[in-house]
């Protein structure tokens, strides 16, 4: 799941070169929407549907609640498959957007 999460920010490093505010910015959100530093009931409603789209609050409610269910393991299992997949291609697809223009190697 992180994988494909973490493909994004690789590919807008590619494309922007200095995204560090950004992925801050995007790190600090996921700790606060998944549950890691408040509990969930805590948040605005805005901010709870938005935590409902992201696949690390329900692995961080499946290590907080004991033994997994397999429709949970499956579930996971679901979304870190697609996560990498779509991760693996915007990388791809940026990669390759900055390989065209000739800017890989301007850094």
């Amino acid at each position: 799941m992180v994988l494909g999460v973490g493909l994004v920010p690789a590919a807008m490093v590619f494309w922007a070169k200095d995204v560090s505010v950004v992925v801050n910015l995007a790190r600090g959100l996921f700790m606060v929407a998944c549950g890691i530093t408040c509990p969930l009931a805590v948040l605005p409603g805005w901010l709870q549907r938005v935590d409902a789209l992201l696949p690390m609050t329900y692995a961080l409610e499946a290590v907080r609640g004991g033994p997994w269910a397999i429709d949970l393991v499956r579930l996971l299992a679901i979304m870190a498959a697609a996560l990498a997949a779509a991760g693996a291609a915007v990388f791809w697809a940026v990669e390759r957007h900055v390989r065209r223009v000739g800017t890989l190697t301007l850094h």
